[in-house]
């Protein structure tokens, strides 16, 4: 935790790895599983909110595609649509 250099003889050995004291090494225990329930606790996060964007960006190209297939140039529709409501 503290990044000083220490030998194994003297380290306290835990799962988490050799630290100079048991103090040091229960610190780290702590901040590892505060880390596992912070990441049980927001699975919303890793499972919706990305795909939803990967989904979007699928078909916002998905429509320019089709877009391009029938000869829609997309820049002068936007142009021409952002015009007429400027009028």
């Amino acid at each position: 935790m503290c990044h000083r250099p220490i030998c194994k003889d003297c380290g306290v050995s835990s799962p988490a790895g050799i630290f100079c004291s048991d103090a040091c090494a229960q610190k780290m225990q702590s901040h590892v599983n505060r880390v596992k329930q912070i990441d049980r606790e927001r699975p919303i996060v890793k499972q919706k909110r990305i795909p939803t964007i990967i989904k979007l960006i699928i078909l916002l190209a998905v429509l320019w595609l089709i877009a391009q297939m029938f000869g829609i140039n997309i820049v002068e529709r936007i142009r021409e649509l952002v015009g007429s409501f400027k009028r």
